[in-house]
């Protein structure tokens, strides 16, 4: 049998309203495929690397052309997914296990596969940020390819490269007893249980503005208590993540790392609806929200300013 290790890059849709549904909701659109194939003996076989054209979501976020570097022009003149699947799958071969870097390539495929006319139905595929939490780093917590990689001391390519991506997440495969990890894999997932969704997040009624600009200047909404331990917790860095929702980076009296997201309405007469949620910091968050800031750039209170402010408010 060989080991296939996956990575993909995909595009967004500029808004939720425009997301495609049918025949499953398509939350993003693979335009980079990577992927290694080890042997039994954990050697290199080949690899395998295509751009895809969209069909669907076709102008590039700037977040995610700020984080990938891959641009509109260069996706022009690739395959289409049919195309490029295809010659995935071939490639792969008919006695294989999938491999990848968190719990997101293999829905996001399966999606795309669907909405092009191909069933959802693929090799057997398991997570290895779980099988290295279980073994390496037992936290229950989701850790960056780039962390595990300096966990292990393993030299790293270029991250956000589908291949590079792959090959780093390759060398962790190789480090690992996957023969064992394999068979208890469905133990391994069991140990691997996050606190529930209610007891990582802070959310608040909706409140109403003048203006988008007035909700970064009430307490009420960038103040709150920390999920993870209750302290006063306040935002700062706020970046326009789409023209209905800024995010912002968020700390606690207690040093927790936290993002805040302030989504609201289309703006009707004088007012604006908004709503907070506030989510305990993962790698992965942290890596979107720096896409997002060097695209866009930052605005509203710096954090210095911030945590002076919420040592001396009451």
């Amino acid at each position: 049998m060989n080991y296939i290790i996956l990575d993909m890059e995909w595009n967004q849709p500029p808004h939720v309203s425009r997301m495609i549904k049918e025949p499953v909701p398509l939350h993003g659109e693979v335009v980079e495929i990577g992927a290694v194939k080890l042997d039994e003996d954990m050697n290199v076989v080949s690899t395998f690397k295509t751009m895809v054209a969209p069909k669907y979501y076709k102008k590039m976020q700037k977040w995610v052309k700020a984080l990938t570097r891959i641009t509109e022009a260069e996706l022009k003149s690739a395959a289409d997914f049919p195309g490029a699947y295809s010659a995935f799958s071939e490639w792969c071969g008919k006695n294989c296990a999938v491999f990848t870097w968190g719990p997101d390539d293999i829905p996001m495929l399966k999606s795309n596969m669907l909405v092009h006319g191909f069933d959802d139905v693929l090799p057997p595929h398991y997570d290895l940020q779980v099988i290295f939490d279980d073994r390496i780093t037992k936290e229950k917590r989701q850790i960056s390819l780039s962390r595990a990689m300096e966990i292990l001391e393993e030299p790293a390519l270029e991250a956000h490269d589908a291949l590079n991506d792959a090959l780093n997440t390759a060398r962790i495969f190789a480090r690992l007893d996957m023969e064992t990890a394999i068979a208890e894999y469905d133990e391994i997932c069991d140990r691997y249980v996050k606190k529930p969704k209610a007891e990582r997040e802070v959310h608040n009624p909706p409140r109403t503005y003048e203006n988008k600009t007035d909700i970064i200047n009430d307490r009420e909404m960038t103040e709150f208590a920390c999920p993870v331990c209750g302290g006063r917790s306040v935002c700062f860095d706020f970046v326009w993540q789409n023209p209905y929702k800024y995010i912002s980076l968020a700390e606690c009296e207690n040093g927790h790392k936290l993002l805040a997201g302030f989504k609201f309405n289309r703006p009707t007469a004088k007012h604006v609806t908004a709503t907070r949620v506030v989510h305990e910091m993962t790698d992965e968050l942290k890596e979107n929200y720096d896409a997002r800031a060097s695209a866009k750039g930052t605005f509203g209170k710096k954090r210095e300013e911030a945590l002076d402010g919420l040592a001396v408010s009451v």
